[in-house]
């Protein structure tokens, strides 16, 4: 049955531009077009349900959907979109809010050394794979070993030499930045690694949230580290910040927090997430608002790139199908946040078949996850753009996928709005 709910509307020079929500396609239309379907929608409720069906269909097919889907299947050829080394499970801060219980994972502390990269390397190229978009390095905290950072660098280079490789891949880094030294700022530039910092606001606030292991500060050696990255003209991708109950308690927005680090740091990319999980500076998904949409980017691109009909892929996710990690003790999971979950394991690197069994349990699991989306949200119209998580439903919702609905649907009807509004599409 059509209702009047089924269609976003907004009104831009003149122009009046209609999403209907079940197909997630968008029409402009001019004013004498509109309001022939102002007209017909009025009229819903007086007319018969063999009338709204019939207007219904007649409004799919006017309104057909544009988004193609094409699924990939996992491991199945030889690209990788991402190859992620988690080179550490050890960290210098104590953080807060910390999801990875301050850097371990709740695992004993390892690390991937030098010397075990060729061996690692030397087993994925070109006997698995020939390509790989993407090299992240991710920890506890990356720059504690950056000698294997250099190491995988070197063999890269080495691999895509010999003609194991197609092409170079690029590198990005997550890190908090107090390692950060003039030389690791000028290696980054020149290897052109895209390095992502954590930090969550001014001195007195990012002091508070993320204080070194023995409670000192740390927001001087994080200022130093991104002075320097931006000293030597590295590629700076984001600066991260976890908003939490902390800075709401103290009324720090969101927008503050921006403005802050834009001043301080020059025209850099801030993205801010909410806290989530148990930890007590978690904000609560009923306290979500349309003013958080615009600082999730994430969303934000899903939303853009699947009404413009570019998306390729049915899941905002690629994780354990055409990307997929490596941990501090040799093992594979689908991405970092499944560290310490040991039923996802997908392999070890210190096996002759690096793949295991693991690997099909995962990928039937992630079916029957898709499965389970489809069959719980085959009537909501967000379906098709909600970005959700693999890990956040698996792993810290244990399944539950219906949570917080409510919000995201409000979100990103508002996310949509300010998309017409800005031009960006229609």
């Amino acid at each position: 049955m059509l209702k009047k709910e089924d269609f976003i509307i907004e009104e831009k020079e003149g122009k009046y531009y209609i999403l209907y929500k079940k197909t997630l396609a968008l029409k402009k239309l001019d004013y004498e077009n509109y309001s022939r379907f102002k007209n017909l929608i009025t009229d819903l409720d007086s007319i018969s349900v063999e009338e709204n069906l019939k207007l219904e269909e007649n409004i799919g097919k006017i309104f057909k959907n544009n988004i193609k889907y094409k699924v990939r299947n996992m491991i199945d050829d030889r690209k990788l979109s991402k190859l992620e080394f988690i080179l550490n499970n050890t960290c210098n801060l104590s953080c807060r809010y910390c999801y990875a219980n301050g850097g371990d994972y709740k695992q004993a502390q390892n690390r991937i050394n030098p010397e075990q990269v060729d061996l690692y390397l030397d087993k994925l190229f070109p006997k698995i794979f020939d390509d790989v978009d993407l090299v992240m390095f991710f920890g506890g905290e990356p720059l504690i070993s950056f000698p294997t950072i250099v190491s995988i660098i070197n063999k890269f280079k080495e691999l895509y030499k010999k003609s194991y490789l197609k092409k170079i891949p690029k590198y990005t880094i997550v890190t908090n930045g107090t390692l950060i030294d003039e030389k690791i700022a000028k290696y980054f530039h020149d290897e052109n690694v895209q390095v992502t910092v954590s930090i969550d606001g001014n001195d007195l606030v990012h002091n508070y949230l993320r204080p070194f292991k023995d409670g000192s500060q740390s927001f001087e050696k994080v200022d130093r580290g991104i002075s320097l990255l931006n000293k030597y003209k590295v590629n700076i991708g984001i600066l991260e910040v976890t908003y939490t109950t902390y800075h709401e308690n103290k009324n720090i927005k969101k927008s503050e927090i921006e403005k802050f680090l834009k001043d301080r740091y020059g025209d850099v990319k801030v993205y801010i997430a909410n806290c989530s999980g148990d930890s007590e500076f978690a904000i609560s998904s009923n306290k979500l608002s349309t003013k958080d949409i615009a600082y999730d980017k994430s969303t934000r691109l899903l939303v853009l790139r699947k009404l413009l009909g570019k998306s390729n892929s049915f899941e905002s996710c690629d994780a354990g199908k055409g990307s997929f990690a490596i941990s501090p003790d040799g093992k594979i999971v689908p991405c970092h946040f499944f560290i310490g979950e040991s039923k996802y394991i997908m392999g070890n690197m210190s096996s002759e078949d690096i793949f295991d069994s693991g690997t099909e349990y995962v990928r039937n699991k992630f079916d029957n996850l898709k499965e389970s989306i489809g069959a719980q949200c085959s009537s909501c119209w967000i379906k098709d753009l909600c970005a959700e998580c693999p890990a956040s439903i698996l792993v810290y919702r244990k399944g539950n996928i219906l949570k917080s609905c409510e919000n995201k649907r409000i979100n990103i009807e508002y996310l949509i709005r300010d998309l017409i509004r800005k031009g960006e599409v229609g």
